[in-house]
């Protein structure tokens, strides 16, 4: 396995994100959200206190934790990665206006056919401490050299 199994559990610092009017009015516009409320000729005539899409909060909790997940060099990831799955799971709405502190950990590493099956969990909550969304995101690490093992039955790298 070349990702270190032993980071399994490691948190990362936590980072701010404000949820702007601009923010989820192109979100909006690039993934062809049709509510008429993000999208609104002038940002400022966007709501504050209007929730958000939910699927707006990958972008959140997504391009951050992957970023200081990918940098982190006791993991020893590379770029042979791509995305392969997310789940959400809300105890608030995220709103227009939010401040959102999120902070991401290592849940899970695990090798399957020849992939290394990484889970980053991120925690969101707004500034006052209240729970809004934790993100589950799974990345898959192909091998470095030669194709992923069609037979390979695959096994836990880390528990």
């Amino acid at each position: 396995m070349a990702l270190n199994p032993d980071r399994v559990g490691h948190r990362y610092p936590a980072y701010r994100f404000e949820v702007g009017r601009e923010h989820v009015r192109t979100y909006a516009d690039v993934t062809g959200v049709v509510d008429e409320r993000y999208h609104n000729a002038a940002p400022e005539s966007v709501a504050d206190g209007l929730a958000v899409p939910p699927a707006f909060v990958a972008c959140i909790a997504g391009a951050q934790a992957w970023g200081r997940v990918m940098q982190d060099p006791q993991l020893g990831a590379h770029d042979r990665v791509m995305h392969g799955g997310q789940e959400l799971e809300f105890t608030a709405p995220v709103r227009i206006g939010d401040v959102l502190i999120c902070t991401p950990m290592i849940t899970d590493l695990r090798a399957i056919r020849g992939l290394e099956l990484l889970t980053v969990e991120v925690d969101c909550t707004r500034q006052d401490g209240e729970a809004v969304v934790t993100s589950r995101s799974r990345l898959a690490f192909m091998p470095e050299r030669g194709p992923v093992a069609a037979d390979d039955d695959g096994g836990d790298a880390a528990s």
